[in-house]
């Protein structure tokens, strides 16, 4: 998989700092490693004139991420805020960092 990393709110700096060095290793890894599942056959969408191709098994590359996340030792669909307030949840947390992953519809359009 193509590794794209975009730094929100400083997520560069807190990956980058010693203490951080192997939840960074962790992600790095999982993506590197992994081999996007494919639809056969893939799907087209139209939405405001703009057709789409979509070959992604979105369902198989969650539990795909979520099994690879959880060897590692990550919390999977974590809250996060500690007192559950909003309900909100993340992707993968670990030692104080949080990761959201976004692949689908709306990663595209």
């Amino acid at each position: 998989m193509n590794l794209t990393a975009y730094s929100y709110r400083f997520a560069a700096e807190v990956l980058n700092s010693p203490g951080f060095k192997k939840e960074r290793r962790d992600i790095e890894g999982i993506f590197s490693a992994i081999v996007v599942p494919q639809l056969k056959p893939p799907k087209l969408r139209t939405r405001g004139g703009k057709t789409m191709t979509f070959t992604t098994a979105q369902k198989d590359l969650n539990v795909l991420l979520n099994d690879e996340f959880k060897k590692k030792g990550w919390d999977c669909q974590p809250y996060v805020t500690e007192d559950k307030v909003t309900g909100i949840k993340a992707d993968y947390k670990k030692a104080g960092v949080q990761v959201e992953v976004q692949f689908g519809n709306m990663a595209r359009w």
